[in-house]
Formats: structure tokens, sequence, C-alpha cells
């Protein structure tokens, strides 16, 4: 799981604990349960077995290791659904799907690409259209490279054989500082449309680095 997720995550669970403590101590739940293993950290033991003393010695009532981790476990699945929520509400914020597509391409693509500013007969989902800015190719073998991208001024339907493809009509076409080598992923992967940002393009080393 994400770091920054988990952090949310033990911070909210902390709040629900603090209030559920001594409510729970007070007037114990008798439900049907189910026994279950556990296994923990030997620390993690040691200081559920202090806190238990302390617990008992405080309420001048019996209670256990297990009980504690039931009550842990049970504010912890209570909060899970709000922070999942927060934090999906943040991600979206801050996330951008993808806002480029990279084309399979034959090695010498770039001559349509460049020389006509433009690339032919793309499959494409129509509801994904409107986010979609640049392009790039991927050259394929002996190339095996990203070398170029560019901005895409307009994507033109166009029926194909009862199938509708799309025409990127390009501008501002750019070389790449380096070329996005294939590096350790599989040449099948490239032979379909992948989706991924600008972003990670002009960062990526090798094409897995698009994921």
């Amino acid at each position: 799981m994400n770091e920054d997720f988990i952090k949310s995550l033990k911070k909210e669970t902390k709040k629900k604990q603090k209030k559920i403590l001594l409510k729970e101590f007070a007037n114990p739940k008798d439900l049907n349960k189910k026994q279950i293993s556990v296994f923990l950290k030997q620390e993690t033991i040691n200081e559920l077995d202090k806190l238990t003393k302390s617990i008992n010695n405080y309420t001048k009532k019996t209670t256990s290791r297990n009980y504690l981790i039931e009550i842990a476990v049970d504010s912890l699945i209570d909060i899970y659904p709000d922070v999942v929520n927060e934090y999906k509400k943040k991600s979206n914020i801050k996330r951008i799907d993808f806002d480029t597509i990279i084309c399979p391409s034959w090695p010498n693509g770039l001559e349509t690409f460049i020389g006509e500013s433009k690339w032919y007969y793309i499959r494409l989902d129509k509801k994904k259209i409107s986010k979609i800015k640049y392009i790039a190719l991927y050259l394929g073998y002996p190339i095996q490279q990203i070398t170029h991208y560019a901005k895409i001024e307009k994507l033109e339907e166009v029926p194909i054989k009862n199938k509708k493809k799309y025409i990127a009509h390009l501008s501002d076409i750019i070389e790449l500082d380096k070329p996005i080598i294939l590096g350790e992923t599989l040449a099948v992967a490239t032979r379909s449309i992948k989706y991924t940002t600008l972003e990670k393009l002009l960062k990526a080393k090798v094409y897995a680095d698009l994921n």
C-alpha cells in the first residue's frame, strides 16, 4: 500500500480507538465470535501484555491480550471506508490518468510522423479521446525506441472496414533529449496503444517507466 495512505489510516484509527477504549472496557460486548490465529512481532506482544496489565489495574476487570486486538481490529474496520474515501479524493486531485498515447510503429514510421505531421488509423476508445493531448511512436525492431512526440491538434474519425479509427493531426513535433529504450519489457507489450502521461514520457528511460 501507499505510505501516505498507511499513515492516514493509522492516524484515523488512533483517533477512533481513543474514543472507544474506555467505553469498551466498561461494557465489554458479548458477541458470537470465531477464533483466528494472528502472528505478531515479539515486541508487539510484550507491549500488549504491558497494556493489558495496566488496564486491568485501572479498571479492576480482567482484560485479555486478544480482547485488545479485537478492539483494534473493530476500530480499523469501522474507520477504513472513511480513510479510503478521503484518500481517493486527494489522489484524484493530484493524479492525471493519461494525456498521451504511445502508438506502435514500423521502424521507418517517423517518415510519416514528421514528414506529414500525421499518424494514421489509430484505434481508440471514444470515451478517452477528450483526454488525449500528445502522441509518441514506439519504433519497432531493430530500433526499439521512442524518440519523438508531438502535440495532437485534432483527432479525425475515419471508417476503416466498418470500424472507426482516427487520424492524428500533429503540431510541435519534438525529439526527446534521450530515446526511451525497450529495456526488460517484452516486445509483444508494445504492439498495442499505451496510455500514459507527458510527464512520465519526459522522465522515462525505459518503456516500463511509462506505466
